[in-house]
C-alpha cells in the first residue's frame, strides 16, 4: 500500500456519489477543489506506467491490453480538454503531466509488443488487434437505473453454460479477421456466427464469463465491426442492438461488483472487481467510478507501481460462488504464467495472469492503470460531473 497516498486520499474520498451522478461540477470544482485528488490518481497512474515501461519484456497480452484502454482513456480526456479555457492553473499543469504519461504509455506498449511476439508468435498473430492501438471508445456519460434492479445472488445454482478458451479464441478471431492458430488464412472480418452469438447471449452468467460476453462487444467497435454486429442483434430479435445489450450486461455487472465492493473485495477477487469497473465504466456508466471504490484501488497499489498477489489466496467462498463457471481463455503463455486457485476443481479464471518480478502481476497491474487513467479522466473532464470531493 502507498500509504502516503492512501492517508492523503482518505479525508477527499470518503464519501460522495458516482461520477456524473447529480448536477454537472463546475469546471474549477474538476478533480477536487484544491486539486489534490486528482494529483494524487495522476501520480499513482505516472508509477504504474514506469512500472510497465521498466517492464515490458514480462508484460503479457493481457497487461498490454490494460495499457491500451488507459492510452484511449487519456487521449479522449485531453482532446476533450483541449478547447477549454477556464481551467486554474493547477489542472494546465496536471494535463502537462498526462500528456507524458500518455507519451509514455504508447512507448511502453510499442516496445511490449516485439516482446509477445517473441515468446509466442502464433498467439501474438491471431490477437495483435486485441492490443495494437489504443482504444478509443466513444460513450458519453451516463448512469445506469438501478431502482428495482435484481441484486445478485451467487447462492442461487444456475446451469454451467459450455463456454471453453478454443470457441471464444474463435469468436474473436472471426470479429477481427484473423488467423486461427493451425489455419492457413485469415479469417473474413466481422464475421459472426450463430455459435459465437450463442455464447455473448448466455444468460445470467457471472464473474469473468460476463465482463468477456461485454469485451466482445467493445472488441467489435475496436475493430469497425459495430455496424454489422447491431445488424446481427437486431435480426435475432434485439432491436435495442449493441447498447441495450451492454446496458444490459451492465446492469448485471455492476450488481456482481455491488456484492464483491461490500467483501472488500477479498484479495483474489480484486482483480475481478477492477475489470467490472474498466469494461463498464469504458462504456460511460459512472456507476463503477465512485469515490470509496476509487480509495479500494489506491490502497492496493504497489509503491513500485503494480498490483500484485500481497498474500496467499483465502479458502473464501465468495471465491467458489463466483468463479464457479468454467470459461477460460489466453492459456498460450509460457512457463511464468500464474493460474489463481479456488475450492472447485472445474473453477477456472477467464485469463491466465503472468506473474511478473516481486510477484506484481500483469493483468492486474494493466486493470490498475487502465482504472487509473479512467479516473483521471473523470475528475478532469468536464462532461463527467466528479463528486468525490465534499464541500
Amino acid at each position: 500500500m502507498v500509504l502516503g497516498t492512501v492517508l492523503l486520499l482518505l479525508p477527499l474520498i470518503s464519501g460522495g456519489s458516482p461520477a456524473g451522478s447529480g448536477v454537472r461540477a463546475d469546471t474549477h470544482e474538476a478533480g477536487g477543489r484544491d486539486g489534490t485528488e486528482v494529483r494524487a490518481v495522476t501520480e499513482a497512474l505516472q508509477r504504474a506506467v514506469r512500472f510497465f515501461s521498466d517492464s515490458y519484456t514480462e508484460t503479457n497480452l493481457d497487461g498490454l491490453y490494460g495499457l491500451r484502454v488507459a492510452e484511449g482513456q487519456l487521449i479522449l480526456l485531453l482532446e476533450s480538454c483541449r478547447d477549454d479555457e477556464q481551467r486554474l492553473g493547477v489542472y494546465d499543469t496536471v494535463l502537462d503531466d498526462l500528456r507524458q504519461v500518455l507519451e509514455e504509455i504508447s512507448d511502453a506498449a510499442n516496445r511490449t509488443l516485439p516482446e509477445i511476439d517473441a515468446r509466442n508468435p502464433g498467439y501474438y498473430e491471431q490477437f495483435l488487434e486485441v492490443v495494437n492501438k489504443p482504444y478509443i471508445i466513444e460513450a458519453f456519460p451516463r448512469t445506469l437505473e438501478t431502482d428495482g434492479y435484481a441484486q445478485y445472488n451467487p447462492s442461487v445454482k444456475k446451469r454451467l453454460p459450455t463456454f471453453n478458451e478454443e470457441e471464444s479464441d474463435k469468436c474473436m478471431s472471426y470479429m477481427m479477421g484473423s488467423k486461427i492458430r493451425g489455419h492457413d488464412k485469415k479469417e473474413v472480418r466481422c464475421t459472426i456466427t450463430e455459435r459465437c452469438w450463442r455464447l455473448i447471449t448466455i444468460p445470467d452468467t457471472s464473474g469473468y464469463i460476463i465482463t468477456h460476453q461485454l469485451l466482445y462487444t467493445v472488441l467489435a467497435e475496436h475493430v469497425g465491426c459495430t455496424n454489422e454486429l447491431n445488424d446481427y442483434a437486431r435480426q435475432q430479435g434485439f432491436l435495442e442492438g449493441v447498447p441495450g445489450m451492454q446496458r444490459r450486461l451492465c446492469t448485471s455487472i455492476l450488481s456482481q461488483a455491488e456484492l464483491l465492493a461490500r467483501h472488500g473485495p477479498p484479495q483474489p477477487e480484486q482483480d475481478l472487481f477492477m475489470e467490472q469497473a474498466v469494461v463498464c465504466g469504458m462504456l460511460g456508466y459512472t456507476n463503477f467510478l465512485r469515490p470509496d471504490w476509487l480509495q479500494k484501488v489506491m490502497t492496493w497499489q504497489r509503491p513500485g507501481g503494480c498490483f500484485g498477489k500481497e498474500a496467499p489466496e483465502e479458502d473464501d467462498e465468495l471465491v467458489e460462488q463466483l468463479h464457479s463457471l468454467p470459461f477460460h481463455a489466453h492459456s498460450h503463455q509460457d512457463s511464468t504464467q500464474h493460474r489463481p486457485k479456488t475450492r472447485s476443481p472445474t473453477s477456472r479464471r477467464l485469463l491466465v495472469e503472468r506473474l511478473m518480478h516481486d510477484g506484481c502481476l500483469s493483468h492486474k497491474s494493466g486493470l490498475g492503470t487502465a482504472l487509473l487513467a479512467m479516473y483521471a479522466r473523470v475528475m478532469l473532464d468536464p462532461e463527467y460531473g466528479w463528486e468525490g470531493t465534499e464541500g
